[in-house]
């Protein structure tokens, strides 16, 4: 295949020149991930997500830092981070805890560690999260 520049692939971003597609599906295999195309099928529903009426529109720091090059790419605000697939599926998922909310009537500290346990271990013995997002997020 061939290589494109970086700068001309920012470019390309920066001007909207740009498109998404999906490239593959990871599945779980015997040995751990299996990463595969997908199907005609799979493509298609994905590229039929219709853009959320809820994606976030706070712009995003200008500044370039090696943490968060997204300036660079011409990204300018947080919700040209997702697509409208990642998008809907983390709406989904905020939307099902807040139904789950008022079901959780437990003491304030607990009902936290309950929700933020998704995304990091509770330390029981500190009383506190241990590595939030350990797991990088969660399959969308």
């Amino acid at each position: 295949g061939n290589v494109t520049d970086v700068n001309r692939l920012k470019d390309q971003f920066k001007s909207g020149q740009t498109s998404e597609c999906l490239l593959a599906v990871i599945c779980e295999g015997k040995s751990g991930k299996v990463y595969r195309r997908p199907t005609v099928k799979e493509a298609l529903v994905a590229q039929a997500v219709e853009d959320s009426p809820n994606r976030p529109t706070e712009l995003m720091p200008v500044k370039y830092t090696q943490a968060l090059p997204s300036c660079a790419w011409g990204l300018e605000r947080w919700g040209r981070m997702f697509t409208n697939r990642q998008l809907l599926a983390l709406n989904t998922f905020v939307e099902k805890l807040q139904e789950i909310e008022s079901e959780l009537a437990f003491e304030e500290e607990y009902r936290k560690a309950v929700v933020n346990t998704s995304f990091g271990v509770w330390h029981a013995k500190g009383e506190k999260m241990e590595r939030p997002m350990g797991a990088y997020g969660f399959g969308v």
